[in-house]
């Protein structure tokens, strides 16, 4: 792919391919003005999944972690 690094078009083509679910949903509703450039839509992609980077947890934070005994499963989860 280093070869065509620098073609916008077929990146944004990738991405799309690449996307599943929610995210695929998400990008498929994105309107046009947000798609004008490869780094215009990288910028809106991070912005819209940012919350993933600043909630993840590390190995030792969920071993560490224990469910109280007031909360439900779902409070736990979450």
């Amino acid at each position: 792919m280093v070869a065509y690094a620098y073609d916008e078009k077929l990146l944004i083509h990738f991405l799309q391919d690449s996307l599943a679910g929610v995210a695929l949903s998400w990008y498929t509703h994105l309107e046009a003005s947000h798609i004008r450039s490869w780094m215009g839509l990288v910028d809106t992609f991070l912005k819209q999944y940012k919350y993933n980077v600043d909630i993840v947890l590390d190995r030792l934070q969920l071993q560490n972690m224990a469910k109280k005994n007031d909360e439900s499963f779902k409070e736990y989860g979450q």
